[in-house]
């Protein structure tokens, strides 16, 4: 069957031909004539878009709205599956290294939550040693309206050893608001040996448990902080997936096979305030 003519139209009208199914182009207001041909007009979005009061990012190779988690200059954003803009929380993490940070700038550039680094155990000593600027940090956050997370580096080779971790941040938070989880930080040793790197899955797994509940027990949220591999190879996550978890991979979308609740997407971030690059983070 031959296709109908359409009727002129005007130059800035367009008319569209869909003889499988009549489906309309997205983000188009067509209409069929009795000829069956879809007549109107169509818009292409590009970036952000306010529409219906829901916020919308459109890709502007295809003039689509983004879906998903989403780095967008720099900064995450979520997207639901109608691609408008859900709720997250922009966060970091800080230690000793960011040196002094002023924590009222850190707000006024738009950071909800920070965790910051109680302390560690040596990966050589396994000495407990408390971050030197803990106590600045903490203050400064608190004070500027900043919600607190704490994370404690362990090196912890047996349970026993996780508990002391726990105790010593127990001791150190008392008295803060902490807001945010408290998180067993394990990982390998960048460019050298620690003294955990060698212990067992089930070990590793045991040392988090007893750090968490340990926490738990305390009052407070608990969970495990690592990076994708560490946690498909070196813990059992079956035994540690009731508790919080804070995964670490520096890509502009997450490949995790498992449930978490933040997201570490960048070791390279700028805030006002901190002077250098600060670790960024998603919140949900």
């Amino acid at each position: 069957t031959p296709a109908p003519t359409p009727t002129p139209v005007l130059d800035e009208t367009i008319v569209v031909f869909d003889t499988a199914s009549n489906a309309l182009v997205p983000n188009s207001n067509f209409k069929l004539t009795a000829s069956q041909v879809q007549v109107g007009t169509t818009t292409q979005y590009t970036g952000w878009q306010t529409i219906g009061g829901k916020q919308y990012y459109y890709d502007p190779a295809t003039h689509q709205p983004v879906t998903g988690v989403q780095v967008i200059a720099g900064e995450m954003y979520t997207f639901g599956a109608d691609g408008a803009m859900g709720v997250n929380r922009k966060g970091i993490d800080v230690s000793k290294y960011q040196g002094v940070i002023d924590w009222n700038k850190v707000k006024a550039d738009g950071v909800e939550f920070a965790i910051i680094r109680v302390g560690y155990r040596g990966y050589g000593s396994g000495a407990l040693v408390e971050d030197s600027q803990f106590k600045n940090n903490i203050k400064g956050a608190t004070a500027a309206g900043i919600k607190v997370g704490l994370y404690f580096y362990s090196q912890a080779i047996n349970e026993q050893e996780a508990v002391d971790e726990a105790a010593m941040v127990l001791s150190l938070c008392k008295g803060y608001p902490i807001s945010y989880p408290i998180f067993f930080d394990t990982e390998k040793v960048a460019g050298a040996t620690g003294r955990a790197d060698n212990i067992s899955a089930a070990q590793r797994t045991a040392n988090a448990v007893a750090f968490c509940n340990a926490i738990q027990s305390a009052g407070y949220s608990a969970g495990v902080y690592s990076y994708r591999d560490w946690f498909y190879y070196n813990l059992n996550f079956a035994n540690i997936q009731k508790y919080k978890i804070w995964i670490a991979q520096y890509r502009t979308t997450l490949d995790f096979k498992y449930r978490y609740d933040i997201w570490q997407y960048s070791s390279s971030g700028t805030v006002n305030g901190i002077s250098g690059r600060v670790d960024m983070n998603i919140g949900y």
